[in-house]
């Protein structure tokens, strides 16, 4: 990937890259702009995402995903979609 592709998908040329990596691995990073790295999914609206679990049958998880591939989504997003209209109407 050439460097004016790697800019413009990040906001941020390889030099500025380079420095909050170093930044990160020597313990300077900025925790009061950045935030605290931690692994997994981007927090949504400032919140750190936790999982919520429940069981399905086989059959109604392949009409899930069926549905949520319809719409050009995922199973979660569908399902978050989903739970956020209910409690909009709550």
């Amino acid at each position: 990937m050439s460097e004016k592709k790697m800019d413009e998908l990040t906001g941020m040329s390889v030099k500025e890259m380079e420095s909050l990596t170093k930044s990160f691995e020597d313990g300077t990073w900025d925790r009061t702009e950045y935030g605290s790295p931690h692994a997994g999914r981007p927090a949504v609206f400032g919140e750190v995402m936790k999982p919520v679990t429940f069981k399905e049958p086989p059959s109604v998880i392949a009409a899930i995903d069926e549905r949520a591939a319809k719409l050009g989504s995922t199973r979660s997003d569908y399902l978050r979609d989903l739970v956020a209209r209910d409690l909009a109407l709550a």
